[in-house]
């Protein structure tokens, strides 16, 4: 797997994503899918969110308190491009059943999110764990790194493998999906920029 952008979904008031696609269109399609509610933000590949902006002039330091470890691991890529999503509102060209029953939601490699402690949304995505961590330990960073499958929800992939099996309607419904994501899959926590849990 190779991706220069991604799309990561995050469910409303949910700090950790629910899925991570390689295109804007089958994230569009599976928050119609399920009927879903949150953010999908449009990520870079391996450069932190922080990171990037520097690079291409989106953002400069002008307090002190913005060139701190607290900040950058809550830097997000919402300044890139991110939309609100409210699953009435997603529009798809062609006919939506049509399109949908063409759609195959697989998995395309796998990446890690990293979510600063107290972010909002992810502030980097990375496809090792080496790499994120060179720039988790650069910066000094406490947060939670978090393995993703790409091009599948973290609810279907649980499902699919046999790790989760809904057991009630609440279970199926898309405030739940949409705000399935941690839990199921890797994580490390860090704190300074140190790991304090193993992980791959």
């Amino acid at each position: 797997m190779s991706h220069e952008w991604l799309w990561v979904f995050n469910g409303k008031c949910s700090a950790f994503p629910s899925a991570v696609f390689e295109d804007k269109l089958k994230a569009e399609l599976w928050i119609k899918q399920h009927g879903l509610v949150g953010t999908l933000t449009q990520y870079p590949v391996n450069i932190s969110a922080y990171d990037w902006a520097l690079e291409h002039d989106s953002f400069k330091p002008k307090k002190e308190h913005q060139t701190t470890s607290d900040f950058i691991g809550r830097f997000t890529a919402g300044f890139i491009w991110h939309e609100h999503y409210d699953a009435e509102h997603v529009s798809i060209i062609g006919n939506y059943d049509d399109v949908i029953a063409k759609t195959i939601f697989e998995i395309d490699g796998w990446v890690w999110v990293f979510n600063g402690d107290g972010g909002v949304f992810p502030s980097g995505v990375f496809e090792t764990q080496d790499k994120a961590e060179l720039w988790i330990n650069h910066y000094l960073l406490s947060g939670t790194l978090v393995k993703y499958p790409v091009g599948i929800s973290v609810y279907a992939w649980a499902i699919k493998n046999g790790v989760f099996t809904p057991e009630d309607e609440v279970q199926r419904s898309a405030a739940f999906i949409s705000t399935f994501g941690r839990g199921y899959t890797n994580s490390v926590y860090y704190k300074d920029g140190v790991r304090l849990v193993n992980g791959e």
